[in-house]
């Protein structure tokens, strides 16, 4: 079973995105095609504003992907990928307002729309959290926008477990070492170091001339019809 390090250092998955995922990210531009949710959570009580700050400072150092932007090619041959945000701002992706008196959770709900329609900075990493305060009986709410690209709905659930406490009261803070930076990527770069690596096992890889088109272990295609002389004198197979 994984540390717990270890998950918090590998949630997100891989460097590079998924050629999915990458339809998804590219697709943002356009309203009708975006893809990224927002969670809403009703508390109780409004927490602490800077502990919540801490909190989140302290996760995304953790979990790195909190922390790294998509970074794409200059060229369209290769998937963009993730690469540390070099002025990555927490003060830009949590932010906190409070509904004027008599607010409802109607009004928290009309925020959360506009939360969700309102496209994210491709520049940083594609998450924003929200602590909306000022809702009925002193109840608070967190709303957390992530792009799909970045994780889906079994990663947003295991990204809440990590991060979310088991009560009211805080726990005790268990030290957990910093994972070792990423190294930034240049756009550049991803032409240069992206290797092809085959999506079929060797048996399926094919021959062209000197070169795989056809399944290895598969016998060579013979014409139907029988061979005669070209022009030049050679003979050839199905011409």
């Amino acid at each position: 079973m994984p540390r717990r390090d270890d998950t918090l250092a590998s949630w997100g998955g891989p460097g590079e995105l998924s050629a999915w995922e990458a339809i998804m990210w590219r697709a943002e531009g356009d309203h009708r095609t975006r893809s990224a949710g927002v969670v809403v959570e009703i508390l109780d009580s409004e927490p602490d504003w800077d502990r919540l700050v801490a909190a989140h400072d302290r996760w995304t150092q953790r979990i790195p992907r909190l922390r790294e932007r998509v970074l794409h090619p200059p060229l369209p041959i290769v998937t963009p990928a993730w690469s540390p945000d070099p002025h990555f701002d927490l003060g830009y992706h949590l932010q906190h307002l409070r509904l004027p008196q008599g607010g409802s959770v109607d009004d928290l709900y009309a925020i959360a729309a506009v939360l969700a329609a309102r496209p994210l900075d491709s520049q940083r990493p594609p998450w924003e959290a929200l602590l909306v305060g000022g809702l009925p009986d002193g109840q608070a709410a967190y709303l957390l926008k992530l792009h799909h690209s970045l994780t889906d709905g079994l990663g947003m659930l295991q990204l809440l477990d990590l991060t979310h406490g088991h009560g009211p009261r805080a726990s005790a803070s268990v030290p957990t070492p910093a994972p070792r930076p990423r190294h930034e990527r240049s756009s550049s770069g991803l032409l240069v170091n992206r290797r092809w690596q085959p999506r079929w096992p060797a048996r399926h890889r094919i021959w062209l001339g000197n070169r795989h088109t056809w399944p290895a272990d598969s016998p060579p295609i013979r014409s139907q019809r029988p061979a005669r002389s070209s022009a030049s004198g050679h003979r050839c197979a199905g011409c």
